[in-house]
């Protein structure tokens, strides 16, 4: 691997105060890598070769040593480590962010449908605002924080108009709330009304209301190139079309602290999903450096974590992903 991971500052915390202070109150912060230029233009033209690529595949993408030596530079590791509060951090998923370019047809259906009538609201907002995991109170200020991290790093600027991730800052909060009751509820009465799926819903009982979210103005998260978006999963956000030619150019890592389960994840699809971590660690270990592959996850440690898993959700919820 070359030398472009080791110009990168080995601080331990690569957030400063306010930073971490925005992620608590608004769950997503950008944060500039400081990544060595060389670095990222070598990244850039992995992105552009994947792009191009005819028989590009989820996995395709780790036999390209740009993008690995990329996603292998220790302050991905380190934001993961500060953010999660602990002493270890595996990787969970990575792979490219999508173009904003392809949201296209996605608008203009959301355009077209009745939720601007009904509802009154902005309807790509409207659309296709979600959560990735369900995160309560508790879990969330936990230690280590019981919480699956997104770090979406950005190869050319990504301005509000080119696909600029949209998030609802601080929806986390009332959220965490709403999931703390209902664990709450289920765990004093089994057969309580709860849930069916994971996140805001229109009018549907025991899950929040997305009435509450969907007419509120989401922030575009927009970031100069070098820049990434540390956010937790379980803010609502939502992907954006792209009203620029150019596509936003990025790659995205998530994360987990040892300790944590990642055991609610065969509920997403079955196996389907531990199934994706097993093949992707597997794979990284196999062309990560010696002194870097211990971010990704080996099979002993993949079981341990999956084995951490406590039901403390209803039957209800099995088909949904949750931590």
């Amino acid at each position: 691997m070359q030398n472009g991971s080791q110009s990168i500052s080995q601080q331990s915390a690569p957030l400063d105060g306010a930073q971490m202070q925005a992620f608590e109150n608004d769950g997503a912060v950008l944060v500039d890598l400081h990544l060595d230029p060389d670095l990222l233009d070598r990244a850039e033209a992995a992105w552009d070769r994947f792009d191009r690529a005819d028989d590009a595949t989820a996995q395709s993408i780790f036999e390209d040593r740009d993008y690995v030596e990329l996603i292998s530079a220790p302050v991905f590791e380190q934001i993961a480590k500060q953010v999660l509060r602990g002493d270890r951090v595996f990787i969970l998923e990575t792979g490219r962010a999508g173009t904003g370019l392809e949201r296209a047809d996605a608008n203009d259906k959301a355009q077209r449908n009745d939720w601007p009538e009904k509802h009154g609201v902005q309807s790509e907002w409207a659309n296709s605002m979600h959560i990735d995991v369900q995160v309560t109170t508790e879990d969330f200020e936990a230690t280590p924080r019981r919480e699956h991290l997104a770090i979406w790093f950005w190869l050319n600027d990504v301005p509000a108009e080119r696909a600029a991730m949209r998030v609802l800052k601080g929806s986390h909060k009332p959220l965490g709330a709403h999931w703390q009751e209902m664990q709450e509820r289920w765990k004093a009465d089994p057969h309580a009304s709860l849930p069916l799926q994971h996140g805001p819903r229109w009018e549907a009982e025991g899950e929040p209301d997305a009435r509450l979210f969907a007419g509120l103005e989401p922030t575009a998260m927009a970031a100069p190139r070098g820049y990434a978006q540390v956010f937790s999963q379980s803010l609502l956000h939502a992907g954006w079309h792209s009203d620029d030619a150019e596509p936003r150019k990025g790659f995205h890592i998530s994360w987990v602290a040892d300790g944590v389960s990642i055991g609610g994840m065969r509920f997403n699809d079955q196996s389907g999903r531990i199934d994706g971590v097993r093949e992707r660690s597997a794979k990284l270990r196999e062309v990560m450096d010696p002194e870097r592959r211990h971010v990704a996850m080996d099979d002993a440690t993949l079981e341990r974590l999956v084995g951490l898993w406590d039901e403390e959700w209803p039957p209800t919820l099995r088909q949904r992903f949750r931590l």
